[in-house]
């Protein structure tokens, strides 16, 4: 599923979905920092998506700030 999704963002970079689902899959590859970059690309896409900024908060909670 990674690879189609890697894909499909070089295809389309500017689709915040197909950059969160990246970043979903990366997340629980337990890649947290790929995934954190992605949920932050996705982000600035679309800032006003709170569920994203929430994604973040916690990832870097739980995971990556440790």
């Amino acid at each position: 599923a990674i690879r189609y999704l890697e894909e499909a963002v070089a295809l389309v970079p500017d689709d915040s979905a197909i950059v969160e689902h990246l970043g979903d899959v990366q997340q629980a590859r337990h890649e947290y920092k790929k995934a954190l970059a992605s949920y932050r690309k996705a982000l600035e896409i679309e800032p006003d998506r709170k569920e994203l900024a929430e994604k973040i908060r916690r990832l870097k909670g739980e995971h990556v700030e440790r």
